[in-house]
């Protein structure tokens, strides 16, 4: 239960600081992510985020690489 809080907690934290980033320096590409669901103006994250436990620095950078070297597809 305390993962799924934290994760939960992450998650929100991190959508935010994204959409301040884009409204102060990408005001156009905010539209992109624009939700059309009541109880919320835009969405980051799919439904069900992708979960890996990083215990090593190596997975770490592992995931973080694939995460730069990777766009968001549009869909």
């Amino acid at each position: 239960m305390v993962r799924e809080k934290l994760q939960q907690q992450f998650l929100k934290y991190t959508a935010q600081q994204l959409k301040f980033n884009l409204i102060a320096n990408h005001p156009n590409e905010l539209e992109n992510f624009k939700s059309s669901q009541a109880d919320r103006n835009y969405h980051f994250w799919g439904r069900r985020p992708f979960n890996a436990t990083m215990n090593s620095r190596k997975i770490l950078e592992q995931k973080l690489d694939y995460i730069h070297q990777n766009p968001v597809r549009k869909g």
